[in-house]
């Protein structure tokens, strides 16, 4: 008998206590814990590493999602938001007229000419639905010239719809709103502004304005009240001026101390109205043309331009007059419009209006 061996449960026994005492395999961590997750046994640097990255992709995220918004969410919005008033401002009621033969009479009398079959469209619902939705509505606007056809609004607070929609929700495209200076039941100078878009809308294609040929074959505004009232305007100016306050020094030079108050909605007298039309009409890209008399209503579109900062783009109507023509045929370009100084030094050339007159309202 061999004594050297050991039984064999003796040999089981040390297999047993060799599994039993082995360490445990290490199982392999994944992504999210080797690099997110603070795991207990983590050192103190490799916790910092990780709340560190997980921070920066918290800010990814967020800031993916704001530009998300600010791209493609608030852009479509606004866009369906518009169509869709659009479309309820263009919906009507078709009245179909059928056609009739030409008959004469046994009288003798001249015979009546044949009927063609011929729509007529109204809109009857149109103003006290938009009305219902917003009651700061005011009326339909429409500047062909520059592809606008939106609704306008009013509030005590002109900063109100700047950032908010037609529904006051929140919205960076905002909603085209008359100043709350202008009193709509018996206005002199109808100051609307809208925002200079990026991506087209609003008030961006104003600046076509700007060229003579869009001017005379789109020479007119049109408000449309909520009464029904359809006023439209031709077009007398299209100016730039530098909206620098002459108090705020802080934003540098202004135009020669002066800033030109064009959005004025009241004139005093007859001879601070002139004094504001001879602006106007110095300032224009364009000359329409189109006289402008005491008594006259205006119509003035505002927006932003970017020839340097500060700089705002204004678009002026005068009501058509009872029974007068609509048609603007002698529009052709101002060789020399007065420009704000700060364009002039942008160009680096002279002001030759450095010493002009300068109005202010009264």
């Amino acid at each position: 008998m061999d004594n050297n061996r050991r039984p064999e449960s003796d040999d089981a026994l040390e297999a047993l206590e060799a599994v039993v005492n082995m360490p445990p395999k290490r199982r392999k961590k994944n992504f999210f814990e080797k690099n997110m997750i603070p795991l207990k046994g983590d050192s103190a640097r490799i916790k910092r590493r990780k709340v560190i990255f997980d921070s920066c992709l918290l800010v990814m995220f967020v800031c993916l999602l704001v530009l998300s918004w600010v791209v493609v969410i608030d852009p479509w919005n606004s866009k369906r938001l518009f169509g869709e008033l659009e479309d309820l401002y263009n919906q009507g009621t078709e009245i179909s007229e059928p056609y009739t033969e030409a008959t004469k009479p046994d009288d003798g009398s001249p015979a009546i000419p044949p009927t063609t079959t011929s729509i007529i469209v109204t809109r009857p619902l149109t103003h006290p639905e938009l009305l219902e939705r917003n009651r700061d509505y005011k009326g339909w606007l429409r500047a062909p010239g520059a592809d606008i056809s939106l609704p306008i609004v009013q509030t005590a607070d002109n900063s109100y719809y700047l950032k908010r929609d037609f529904y006051r929700r929140p919205s960076k495209y905002g909603n085209p709103f008359v100043d709350c200076r202008v009193d709509m039941k018996n206005p002199t100078n109808i100051i609307i502004y809208g925002h200079h878009m990026s991506n087209g809308t609003i008030f961006t294609y104003l600046t076509r304005y700007k060229n003579a040929g869009t001017v005379k074959n789109s020479p007119l505004i049109t408000l449309e009240l909520p009464d029904g009232t359809v006023n439209r305007y031709k077009i007398v100016s299209v100016l730039a001026i530098n909206g620098r306050s002459e108090d705020d020094k802080s934003r540098g030079p202004d135009d020669n101390g002066y800033v030109f108050a064009v959005n004025t909605p009241e004139f005093g007298s007859q001879a601070s109205f002139d004094g504001y039309v001879r602006q106007i009409k110095q300032r224009s890209y364009v000359d329409t043309g189109v006289d402008v008399r005491y008594g006259d209503q205006l119509i003035s579109l505002q927006t932003c331009i970017y020839d340097f900062d500060y700089e705002f783009l204004y678009v002026i109507g005068r009501l058509v007059r009872e029974g007068e023509s609509t048609s603007v045929p002698n529009v052709k370009a101002n060789p020399s419009p007065r420009h704000p100084q700060a364009l002039y030094d942008k160009l680096k050339q002279t002001n030759p209006y450095a010493d002009a007159e300068r109005w202010y309202p009264s």
